[in-house]
């Protein structure tokens, strides 16, 4: 997504991940994402996207959701400059996903 921003700029994705909020962020505001592993378990990180959605000052931090959004490339505040955003119009909460750790 971030090496090709323009091709899911207007996408509409459904996805499993943890919510982030609270640390200055705006209230319809939160990172979604996931911890990802690309190489081996000592490269693993984070990776966190842009979100809005209106309760999302009210989801638990670190807590597991599945979304519908429609992305958006944008300047966000978040970023500092352009990159994906995505606006939330489903939120449900999940089950933590088995394995826990994306890999790829």
């Amino acid at each position: 997504l971030n090496d090709d921003q323009e091709k899911y700029d207007g996408k509409v994705v459904t996805v499993k991940g943890r919510s982030l909020n609270g640390g200055g962020l705006k209230e319809d505001t939160f990172i979604f994402g996931r911890h990802i592993m690309t190489c081996c378990a000592a490269d693993i990180q984070f990776g966190g996207l842009a979100s809005k959605w209106d309760g999302a000052d009210k989801l638990e931090h670190g807590g597991w959701v599945t979304i519908t959004a429609k992305i958006k490339i944008q300047e966000n505040e978040v970023y500092g400059e352009i990159g994906p955003v995505l606006y939330v119009t489903k939120l449900e909460v999940s089950e933590t996903p088995d394995p826990e750790v994306a890999m790829f």
